[in-house]
């Protein structure tokens, strides 16, 4: 199914708002539109409008967001896999009990994002705006976090990220530069993270001068209650 230039919302609530397979959305507008209890695959949403949308309790598989407008968007109860977000607008989106699997997100702006109670595996953020990112309760396993561009990205500066644990996660061009990190856990990652960082109860960044470096959790009764927290 290809859909193009629509913005009559019973005819796109007809088309959109059911299991979808094989599906192409160019230049519609889906503002304020609630998709819930759907399964989509090979779906690709290009050069649309999103803004303040609810994704409630999907499987969103094999899709595609491009130069697509997601602001104040809302995903809820809803995974996804093998799914890609490229020069989106997700400013103000939040993020809540979501599953995330061999997701990519690629030059897009998150700006004052929620991200809570999350579980993301074997999934890429690459040159992002993220200021004033708060991510809470979510466990990172094998992800990667990269400033590639010399454009001046900023990453999560000036972000929160609290009751976090990150497992073999790498850090590239700081992109954690400027954040507070509050009752986090960092085991066996990578990268590089500057000393502007505000810590309280983080443990496993070293002395966060340079390089990641790992460091052994001596408050291990402290960690044990946080994961159980998270999970």
């Amino acid at each position: 199914m290809f859909l193009s230039n629509l913005s009559n919302l019973g005819v796109l609530e007809e088309s959109l708002c059911r299991n979808l397979f094989q599906t192409q959305v160019q230049s519609c507008i889906l503002d304020e539109m609630r998709f819930l209890d759907n399964k989509w695959n090979e779906v690709s949403i290009n050069s649309s409008n999103a803004n303040r949308t609810i994704f409630e309790n999907l499987l969103i598989e094999n899709t595609s967001f491009r130069r697509t407008n997601l602001y104040k968007s809302t995903f809820y109860k809803t995974c996804l896999t093998n799914t890609t977000f490229i020069y989106d607008t997700l400013i103000s989106s939040k993020w809540f009990d979501c599953r995330f699997k061999n997701v990519s997100f690629s030059q897009s702006t998150m700006q004052n994002a929620r991200i809570e109670n999350c579980v993301w595996e074997n999934s890429k953020v690459v040159d992002f705006e993220g200021i004033n990112c708060s991510i809470k309760n979510s466990i990172f396993e094998n992800c990667e976090f990269e400033i590639a561009s010399e454009m001046g990205i900023n990453g999560f500066s000036g972000g929160e990220i609290s009751s976090c644990i990150f497992v073999n996660c790498g850090f590239q061009g700081f992109p954690l530069r400027g954040i507070s990190a509050h009752s986090c856990i960092f085991i066996d990652c990578r990268g590089e993270i500057t000393d502007d960082i505000q810590c309280s109860s983080t443990f496993g960044l070293g002395d966060y001068s340079g390089l990641l470096k790992g460091t052994e959790l001596k408050k291990r009764q402290e960690g044990l209650r946080l994961i159980e927290v998270v999970q």
